[in-house]
């Protein structure tokens, strides 16, 4: 039996958005689709765009810190939307943000929350953002759960649902 809405643990949704050049031309935007989706269930989604490392960083720093304190009652759920493939994401200028580099740059926020920290990877091969957890010998992470695929989606399919990850065995 569900717990009543009172008792429940509340979320709210921060999407970091970096489209490509052509999506940016195109008015691409997964953002806008999410943002979408999460309202008609009566949740928060705050969207941001990211073209650069600076403003990502930014997103992480300055724009998730202000939706927290908006939200105090809320896990903040991370849905970073952008390019990427097995080693890594790309930003609209074309900086590549590779697994290591974002794992350091999640895991202040995960320790802030208490590893309660969940990550949805909206890219191409964004399941092999699990490398970012693969240290054994230090015991922080940077996400208790990700959510990402195993494939390469095509904007229609990121524009109905997530794809169940593809295994590579």
């Amino acid at each position: 039996m569900p717990l009543p809405p009172e008792q429940r643990t509340k979320f709210f949704v921060f999407v970091i958005e970096s489209p490509s050049a052509p999506d940016l031309y195109h008015r691409r935007s997964e953002g806008d689709l999410v943002r979408q989706a999460v309202e008609l269930n009566n949740l928060v989604c705050v969207v941001k765009t990211a073209i650069s490392l600076q403003a990502f960083e930014a997103c992480l720093k300055i724009g998730l810190v202000d939706a927290m304190k908006a939200h105090p009652d809320s896990i903040p759920l991370l849905h970073i939307s952008a390019h990427g493939d097995g080693e890594g994401i790309q930003l609209s200028d074309g900086f590549c943000i590779s697994w290591r580099d974002l794992r350091e740059h999640l895991r202040p926020v995960n320790k802030a929350l208490v590893g309660t920290r969940i990550v949805c990877m909206s890219s191409c091969k964004g399941y092999a953002g699990t490398r970012m957890a693969m240290f054994p010998s230090d015991p922080e992470l940077p996400y208790f759960a990700l959510i990402g695929c195993g494939g390469e989606p095509t904007w229609s399919e990121t524009a109905v649902g997530p794809m169940p990850p593809i295994y590579p065995w």
